[in-house]
C-alpha cells in the first residue's frame, strides 16, 4: 500500500500512514467481537455518518446528481461547523 501511494504521487500520505500505523491498528488490539461496538473520533468518519443517515432514510433518489448534491452540501455544512 505505501508503495503504491509513493507511485501515485502520495509521498505524505505514505508518511503519514507509516508514522501513525500504530494507532490506525489499535482496532485490533481488541476481541473481534467488540470490533463492531468500537467508535471513532475521526475527523472524516464523524461527518460520513451524517451523510449514511440521510442518505439510509431516503433509500433512493430519483438520480445520482440529486444525491451529489445532497452529499456536497452536508459535507459543506458540516466543514462550517467545525
Amino acid at each position: 500500500m505505501l508503495v503504491e501511494l509513493h507511485r501515485a504521487g502520495q509521498a505524505d500520505a505514505a508518511e503519514t500512514v507509516l508514522r501513525d500505523l500504530e494507532n490506525f491498528l489499535t482496532l485490533y488490539a481488541f476481541p473481534q467481537k467488540h470490533w463492531i461496538r468500537l467508535r471513532t473520533t475521526n475527523p472524516i468518519q464523524s461527518p460520513l455518518a451524517g451523510i449514511r443517515l440521510r442518505t439510509d432514510a431516503a433509500k433512493r433518489f430519483p438520480d445520482r446528481d440529486n444525491l451529489l448534491y445532497l452529499i456536497y452540501k452536508l459535507m459543506e455544512r458540516l466543514s462550517r461547523k467545525s
